[in-house]
């Protein structure tokens, strides 16, 4: 059993923090209200109690103590916890912890109930890496990037890591979203990668998230939560088939919340293009898993408004379009986004995270999905504005993995609910229909210009109302010009050294990136535990450059993991 937490690693670079001090701190939702509950998680290397300190002023206004932690060999002690009885929109300050080794200070923000206030989400997709890694090593950097873009919340559409039922792949990934979790809920969808090593409850996805549970099967695999006027349904695409039970579900409380905006997200697709190279397939298929029969119609009959997917690597959406009992992969185009009567789902794939592209998805020659308008190979996420009767749905490239930069706007469209909207006030007209009143608007007479709206740089233009128009960061460095930009190239100086680059042996060189070097062929990889990389590991005690993560450790001693 491993009994070191784990270790900030910076490339091969490992530092060791306090005693017992908490790290991974995460947050998300456990019950299916967001405006007066929030959950926390985090890990310590010993066994202490599960105890929070918060309040709107100060930390030390409550604290809570919870049930005991539980021990997860290659993690550490886990500790969850729910607050329940907040008030609706309100920012609290928390600590995580116990006396002595307490966690920095953090925020959190809970949701609006009044169906009126406006927020932004963000939806995004396939972040693994292509190694026994598990998370990309452009993750962290997406993660941030997408906060930034105003995200008050994100949905997770799966494949965080690469081999779900390695312990170690999500021990990188905790370590890797250590920057945003504990300010931002993360809600996520299983993916084919992240399943192990068993179903339910015992895989180690569900031991380390903290989500709401669903009457049908008992388990965390899909679930739905309110927040504000939208209700989010997390589905399963990867266990537990029984799709006419799963349906019946999402079509009960669905039915429960007639006027709130519908999104579903889930990771294996109902559909999308399958990109081919030379007549041979190369992308994943719609109806992969054989959901369509049941998924398309039941979205159809409850209104879901946008149907995000991933799985593919690309972005792709559709055009309005409805299931098509005579071919099930693919939809039925119809005139308009809606919910009524003959309207059509807005379907989306985004699976461009932090994992590979595909390029092939903006080829000329691809046999592209009924109804498929807008495509792109970059990374990016989605970002979601809501304002009462109106959502604002964006798809922005990212810095991080895109050579060619980011922040720019690969998609962008609104729908809008027919009718008055119920959350603009008589004497405080919306002349732009952007769901903004004049009063909150600082250009009531441009759509795009508003506070909920994304920050487009270099153009002189205060798009989000928030009095500074921001100038564009300087385009990614990649000197060495071997398509991965310093920030993610472990040495920018070396075109045979990056991320993606397959490892040489007996070559003495980490080719990859991973941070492991087989030096003399012998098929034993030395780990950031052997800081001199001579395949004598150094001492495993706190303070040495020994990571649990890539190296095992046999008493004091570090043992490099045989490949």
């Amino acid at each position: 059993m491993r009994s070191l937490p784990l270790l900030p690693v910076a490339l091969c670079l490992a530092s060791a923090p306090a005693l017992a001090a908490p790290s991974a701190v995460k947050l998300s939702w456990a019950s299916a209200d967001a405006a007066t509950t929030m959950a926390m998680s985090w890990v310590t290397p010993t066994d202490l109690p599960s105890t929070i300190e918060y309040g709107v002023q100060s930390t030390s206004e409550h604290m809570l103590t919870g049930p005991a932690a539980a021990l997860i060999d290659g993690i550490g002690w886990f500790h969850e916890l729910e607050l329940s009885g907040l008030m609706p929109n309100t920012t609290y300050r928390y600590r995580v912890g116990s006396a002595g080794d307490w966690s920095p200070e953090y925020t959190f923000k809970t949701a609006p109930n009044d169906g009126c206030t406006p927020f932004a989400f963000v939806s995004l997709g396939d972040a693994r890496s292509q190694d026994s890694r598990g998370p990309s090593l452009n993750w962290s950097s997406i993660h941030t990037e997408a906060e930034a873009a105003g995200a008050e919340f994100f949905l997770n559409g799966g494949d965080l890591v690469r081999e779900g039922n390695d312990i170690a792949q999500w021990a990188q990934w905790l370590q890797d979203s250590e920057m945003v979790n504990p300010r931002r809920p993360m809600m996520p969808a299983m993916g084919n990668h992240d399943d192990g090593p068993g179903d339910g409850n015992s895989a180690n996805y569900n031991r380390l998230f903290v989500l709401p549970t669903n009457p049908v099967t008992g388990t965390e695999d899909y679930y739905s939560f309110v927040y504000n006027n939208v209700v989010v349904f997390s589905l399963s695409t990867q266990t537990f088939e029984d799709w006419t039970a799963q349906m019946q579900w999402l079509t009960n409380v669905a039915a429960q919340h007639p006027d709130k905006w519908k999104i579903a997200f889930f990771h294996h697709p109902v559909y999308t293009t399958q990109t081919a190279l030379f007549g041979i397939s190369v992308g994943h298929g719609p109806n992969e898993k054989g959901q369509n029969a049941f998924y398309a119609p039941a979205f159809d009959a409850a209104g879901i408004d946008i149907v995000v997917q991933s799985h593919n690597h690309i972005y792709e959406r559709f055009l309005p379009l409805r299931f098509d009992p005579n071919d099930l992969d693919n939809g039925q185009q119809v005139a308009q986004y809606g919910n009524g009567p003959g309207e059509g789902r807005l379907y989306v794939v985004s699976g461009g995270s932090g994992a590979f592209l595909d390029p092939l998805i903006e080829g000329q020659f691809q046999d592209f999905g009924v109804g498929s308008t807008v495509r792109s190979k970059d990374h990016h996420f989605i970002r979601i504005a809501v304002a009462g009767n109106t959502l604002h749905y964006q798809a922005i490239r990212t810095n991080a993995g895109n050579t060619s930069g980011g922040g720019t706007v690969i998609d962008d469209l609104t729908l809008a609910r027919p009718g008055q909207d119920p959350c603009i006030q008589p004497g405080d007209p919306d002349m732009d229909m952007d769901g903004y009143p004049a009063s909150i608007d600082c250009n009531d007479q441009v759509f795009d210009i508003n506070p909920g709206a994304t920050e487009i740089c270099g153009n002189a233009i205060d798009e989000n109302c928030d009095g500074t128009a921001e100038p564009c960061p300087p385009p990614p460095v990649d000197m060495d010009g071997d398509g991965s930009p310093a920030g993610t190239d472990c040495d920018d100086t070396n075109p045979n050294r990056y991320p993606e680059h397959p490892e040489v042996e007996c070559d003495g060189i980490d080719n990859d990136c991973d941070c492991r070097a087989d030096t003399n062929g012998d098929g034993i990889f030395c780990g950031p535990g052997d800081a001199n990389v001579d395949e004598s590991p150094e001492a495993c005690g706190l303070g040495s450059a020994c990571s649990s993560i890539a190296v095992s450790c046999l008493g004091d001693e570090c043992v490099c993991r045989d490949q």
